[in-house]
């Protein structure tokens, strides 16, 4: 079903309000609102028209009995939407918003249960568990609804077997798509299509009675500014008359949430006071109703009013008059300044990150807006330097108090003050005007509607090569191809199947008279845009070539597919890419000549068969290279790698060729992550540690096989890494016990710690576990030992994700037990630093009256400047610091966040 059912549904899974749209295509076609029912109160249900994305983890036994009961159940261990949110924000710890934010941020394990962020509560839920049970809520209220109900066929109209269409900012990544279908098909939404928000606002002005057609020369920005995620938009008429969203902007996590944040900030510093993160996480909720109540009405102030935890509550009673002048200052000044054409935004600091969640640094909407027309004037070749729109559509809750629209729409039109005032086109609801146009959009899927094209603004290349030319593009896609539509490529190429094969992927804005199958040379109009590597399974597991033609597509979301065909068989390979990446530079590095790679190729190739007993194969790599080891850029590393991998290790033999094999290929290899094919590398990477090295009572031989694994291990998965963890502590800490000797000697303990210490995926209860052997005997702690603790009690993880990092409260301790420490040793101080520094995140980071302690003891200690600036404010590492952070230089041209 789905594709002709008797409902189109449209669901808009905002990050501050979800709301749900219906056409019944068996009569008059009208778009409806569906009233969710949901708890407003405790034990009281009822329907309304938003259901606020809230989420809360209730203790049932601190509530009356019944107090979560709903029509399709008597309790609840996840409640969802207005109770959620009004009362859920009193229990910070089981209190979850901003889900939508986290389902994008790429520096957390989105299927890790972190939420709520920060929170001591032991049940806590994922990024994605969180959207699934927003959309469980959305599949029952409407099943309650209209199960009743039947299609033509006498079939129950479930919303499972509905046409769905689900809404997500035009800036989500490919694995945030992929997760929001995940939550999706988890609800029991089994026809689901996702749409992008900018376009299913103007689908819902577009379907408007009294909406007037587009003139050739409008062109319509759409600003959706909700409350975490802000998108850009523009929409014209192209040259054969079709509506086409022309560009679309890059991710931003701001809106409301930002203006909230701000708001507390200002409350706590007319307070004087520092509030810990359960008493923030009320107060922004409150900040919030109030912010809310003086925009949308008349009001002048509102009071916001918190009793702070401990025992007193006379004297832990706050309160702070929130008039309608601070409000509108701090939004019109901090978010909305009017800037100059030629405005060059200052450097700005992230002030506003908070709860975990990288916000956007600039925080003024006009600027990302003048931004955004930048970018558009350059992928439609305009000289002026902005693509000036004729009106603003505006979407999302941030937009809908009229001052703030006023101030964009006056801010755009001095930008281009020759021309006529830029004007609002009106939408007749901005909370459910993205519900209503997914559901208008499943409408024109059917044919029945007006359909915007949101085709491609660049063409696309995949870089090719043969005996002839090695560096040659064919072109994918066109630019300007419709999404959804197949490009048949009629170039056939070679497919080395069975093997790790690249496919480099390249785009232009400026070449337009290029057709699929066009084969071109490198030139300045091209960029690269992704590099893919995989493996092309056929027949047997064994090098082959195969022919194969290409096929493309773009579809709605705005993921290129591109796929592989053979020529001789039915085998098909789909590879993706994500094209919505807008690139910011590449990094510098050294580009060696092909006949110089193929020598040193050779050269490893030869050495290791005829088992050469030489030690001096770097010193050889570095005149065949003409560069020395340092100056080895990552591309040059994994072509060298990749020969080293073909060589068979268990015939390895000699104790020496085995330590510089292991020596030459970890070298080769770090950080064990940073080119697209590393993934594939540490695969066979890892069948080394499943059969172990081959001379296991050399001591030399041990070290390096422990060194090896140091500068790879970032590459392995959590599985794997909690494997080396297990070995490492039965040799280290048996039984929690710290081992003084290891028969494989001191340079080898030395070396497992460091490994044991690298394994940034363990989770924080293994990492605290192997601190606490060591701090159990901090006095007599070795440098090898303090750079373990910076590694696993750092405030900045190097690789993993955030919520990797050891809660502070335990860190705390260690902090006070280290400062206590009478030795001066500087990799001790180098281990307080890292504890201690700043990451932008206040549940991550020591609090303000340490963090000056600390200052103070490196202070006299007389440790690098740079080391106590990064307990003062977020600083990022350099590539030096990263190296010593690591154990090791950093590969050139790699340069890690």
């Amino acid at each position: 079903m789905g594709h002709d059912s008797r409902f189109i549904v449209g669901i808009d899974l905002g990050t501050t309000n979800i709301a749900v749209s219906y056409i019944d295509t068996e009569a008059p076609a009208v778009v409806k609102s569906f009233e969710l029912k949901q708890l407003t109160h405790l034990g009281e249900v009822s329907p309304q028209k938003l259901l606020p994305s809230f989420c809360f983890l209730p203790n049932a036994a601190l509530f009356p009995e019944n107090s979560f009961k709903l029509p399709w159940s008597d309790s609840s261990d996840v409640v969802c939407g207005v109770l959620a949110r009004d009362v859920g924000c009193e229990y910070p710890d089981a209190f979850i918003s901003s889900a939508k934010s986290w389902l994008c941020h790429g520096g957390v394990d989105r299927r890790e249960g972190i939420l709520p962020w920060g929170s001591q509560n032991s049940n806590k839920l994922s990024p994605l568990e969180v959207t699934a049970n927003y959309l469980k809520h959305v599949v029952t209220a409407w099943d309650l609804e209209f199960t009743s109900e039947v299609d033509q066929e006498g079939n129950p109209c479930i919303l499972g077997d509905q046409q769905v269409v689900v809404t997500i900012p035009a800036s989500f990544d490919e694995v945030a798509r992929e997760l929001t279908l995940e939550a999706a098909k988890s609800a029991g939404i089994n026809h689901i299509h996702l749409l992008e928000e900018p376009l299913a606002v103007f689908y819902a002005w577009l379907n408007r009675p009294e909406t007037k057609p587009l003139a050739e020369t409008d062109r319509v920005l759409v600003i959706d500014c909700g409350g975490g995620t802000t998108d850009f938009s523009m929409i014209m008429t192209n040259d054969q008359g079709n509506l086409v969203r022309s560009v679309a902007g890059t991710h931003l996590l701001l809106g409301g949430d930002n203006i909230d944040l701000a708001l507390a900030a200002k409350v706590m510093q007319c307070w004087d006071r520092k509030l810990n993160h359960s008493e923030q996480t009320i107060l922004v909720q409150k900040v919030r109703k109030a912010k809310e109540l003086i925009l949308s009405t008349d009001q002048k102030s509102v009071t916001v009013s918190m009793i702070l935890q401990g025992s007193s509550i006379i004297g832990n009673s706050l309160s702070f008059e929130m008039d309608r002048d601070v409000v509108t200052a701090l939004v019109f000044d901090g978010f909305l300044p009017q800037i100059e054409f030629n405005h060059a935004p200052a450097k700005v600091t992230n002030v506003l990150q908070s709860m975990g969640l990288p916000y956007a640094k600039e925080p003024a909407i006009t600027v990302h807006i003048k931004d955004f027309l930048s970018y558009a004037a350059q992928m439609n070749e305009m000289p002026n330097g902005l693509m000036r729109p004729t009106h603003i559509l505006f979407n999302g809750g941030t937009m809908i108090p009229t001052a703030i629209r006023t101030r964009i729409l006056e801010s755009v039109s001095t930008w281009f003050p020759e021309d006529s005032e830029v004007k609002e086109l009106k939408n007749s609801d901005l909370t459910t005007a993205v519900a209503v146009g997914a559901g208008w959009f499943g409408f024109a899927k059917r044919g029945r509607g007006v359909k915007v094209k949101s085709g491609t603004s660049r063409s696309f290349y995949l870089k090719v090569g043969n005996a002839e030319h090695s560096n040659q593009f064919v072109c994918l896609m066109p630019r300007g191809v419709d999404e959804n539509c197949t490009q048949l490529c009629s170039q056939k190429f070679k497919l080395h199947a069975n093997q790790n094969v690249s496919f480099p992927l390249y785009s232009s804005s400026t070449r337009v008279d290029d057709q699929v199958g066009d084969l071109l040379k490198m030139d300045d109009e091209l960029t690269s845009v992704a590099e893919l590597v995989t493996t092309i399974n056929f027949g047997k597991n064994n090098s082959q070539t195969i022919t194969a033609h290409v096929e493309s597509e773009i579809n709605e979301v705005g993921v290129l597919q591109v796929s592989l065909h053979a020529e001789q068989t039915d085998h098909r390979w789909p590879l993706k890419f994500d094209i919505r990446t807008q690139q910011t530079g590449v990094a510098v590095t050294i580009t060696v000549e092909e006949d110089l790679l193929k020598k040193a190729t050779t050269f490893i190739a030869e050495s290791f068969s005829k088992g050469t007993k030489k030690t001096s194969l770097f010193k050889d790599l570095e005149t065949i290279l003409d560069l020395t080891r340092k100056e080895w850029p990552v591309a040059v590393l994994r072509r060298l790698s990749d020969e080293l991998l073909l060589v068979d290790y268990k015939k390895l033999s000699s104790k020496n060729i085995e330590s510089l094999w292991l020596n030459l290929t970890g070298f080769c290899l770090r950080p064990g992550f940073g080119d697209p094919g590393d993934e594939l590398r540490l695969k066979k990477v890892w069948r080394l540690w499943l059969q172990g090295f081959n001379n296991d009572n050399d001591q030399k031989v041990v070290s390096e096989w422990w060194i090896f694994w140091r500068r790879v291990i970032g590459g392995l998965r959590a599985g794997q890494q909690e494997t080396v963890f297990a070995f490492l502590r039965k040799k280290l800490c048996p039984k929690g016990n710290y081992r003084e000797h290891v028969k494989e000697g001191s340079q080898s303990k030395a070396e497992m710690w460091r490994a044991f210490s690298s394994l940034e995926l363990l989770s924080t209860d293994l990492k605290i576990f192997v601190v606490e052997v060591l701090m159990d005997r901090s006095e007599k702690l070795t440098d090898y030992e303090f750079w373990s603790l910076a590694r696993l009690g750092t405030r900045k993880l190097f690789y993993a994700p955030s919520n990797k990092v050891v809660p502070v409260s335990t860190t705390i301790g260690w902090l006070n037990q280290l400062l206590k420490l009478k030795s001066n040793d500087s990799m001790k101080n180098f281990a307080i630093a890292r504890l201690a520094a700043k990451s932008g995140d206040p549940i991550l980071d020591i609090d303000d009256n340490l963090s000056q302690k600390v200052i103070q003891f490196l202070e006299r200690t007389g440790v690098a400047t740079h080391l106590i600036e990064s307990i003062k404010t977020v600083q990022s590492d350099s590539v030096q610091e990263q190296g010593k952070i690591l154990g090791d230089s950093l590969p050139l041209g790699l340069q890690l966040s």
